[in-house]
C-alpha cells in the first residue's frame, strides 16, 4: 500500500489478489477482471465476486422494471381519480416512463414476463386477470 499525493492510501492493484482487491478498491476490480476477460485469462478469474456482480446486474434491472411500471400505475392512478388536477407533467411523465420500460425491455427481452409476475405476486390474482383502459 502506497499514501498518494492526495493523502489517500492507494495500492498497487497489479500485485494484490483480486479477491483482497475486490474488497479494498472494487472500481480497480472491475478493470482488472476486463482485462483478464479480455486478455482470456478466464482461469484466475475471482469466479466467486463476479458471479455475485452478475447477478446483482440482473437483480438491478428487475428492480428498475418494477419501478418504472410503479411509477406509471401511480400516474395511470392520478389520472383516473384525479382527472381535474391532471398536469402535463404527469402526461410527460406517462410517456417518458413508458419510452423508458420499453427500451429496457427491447434491451433484455427475458425481462418482459416480469410485469406479470410482479403484478400477480403483488396482488395475488392470476395474471390478466384485470383489465385497465389505456391512457
Amino acid at each position: 500500500m502506497m499514501l498518494s499525493m492526495s493523502g489517500v492510501a492507494s495500492i498497487d492493484e497489479t500485485t494484490v489478489p483480486l479477491a483482497e482487491l475486490y474488497r479494498l478498491d472494487f472500481h480497480a476490480w472491475c478493470l482488472r477482471v476486463a482485462e483478464m476477460l479480455a486478455n482470456g485469462k478466464t482461469g484466475e478469474l475471482d469466479t466467486g465476486h463476479l458471479r455475485e456482480e452478475i447477478e446483482s446486474l440482473a437483480g438491478r434491472d428487475e428492480r428498475e422494471v418494477i419501478s418504472r411500471m410503479k411509477r406509471i400505475l401511480q400516474h395511470l392512478l392520478k389520472l383516473e381519480y384525479q382527472p381535474r388536477k391532471r398536469t402535463k407533467s404527469w402526461e410527460a411523465t406517462l410517456a417518458n416512463q413508458r419510452g423508458e420500460l420499453a427500451a429496457l425491455l427491447e434491451q433484455s427481452p427475458s425481462l418482459a414476463g416480469l410485469p406479470s409476475a410482479a403484478w400477480g405476486k403483488r396482488t395475488n390474482l392470476p395474471a390478466g386477470s384485470r383489465r385497465s383502459k389505456r391512457v
